[in-house]
């Protein structure tokens, strides 16, 4: 089930967060939760995703409404990894109703991340810049639809 993000999801998928991501994070000393939150705060968009009422993932797209580009979020637990078909077609089909309104969509992701650094790649993003975020490497990466013509 595939609802819209509400604010306590933020802490309950702060607890529940993948185990590669969280320990990259922790090794930044990021408050996980508080960063969480305030992605959800800068969002335009944002959905929890629900199996057997687990919270298993969530995500948003941060950026104004008129801007043909957005910053994409996702926040992923262990359980959900382990249902990777119902993942990707939720991920998949959620980029398409994003693209709708955006024509780029851009992420962060953690270069000692390798499952989240995988899984952009597997979407089709790529890597535009080299960044360091408090001492941690990561990759500002990017993808882009060409817009439509309407005859």
């Amino acid at each position: 089930m595939i609802v819209d993000g509400k604010p306590w999801h933020c802490g309950e998928i702060a607890r529940r967060l993948r185990k590669g991501h969280r320990e990259v994070l922790d090794g930044m000393k990021v408050r996980t939760h508080r960063e969480l939150r305030q992605a959800f705060d800068g969002s335009i968009w944002c959905k929890s995703w629900f199996r057997e009422d687990r919270l298993m993932a969530m995500a948003g797209i941060t950026g104004t409404v008129g801007s043909a580009e957005g910053s994409v979020w996702l926040a992923l637990s262990d359980e959900a990894t382990k249902h990777p078909i119902a993942l990707v077609k939720a991920v998949l089909g959620h980029m398409d109703e994003m693209f709708t309104t955006k024509r780029r969509l851009t992420t962060i992701v953690l270069k000692d991340d390798r499952e989240g650094v995988q899984f952009a790649y597997f979407l089709g993003f790529k890597v535009e810049q080299a960044v360091t975020i408090n001492g941690a490497e990561a990759m500002i990466m990017a993808l882009e639809r060409k817009s439509r013509q309407v005859a």
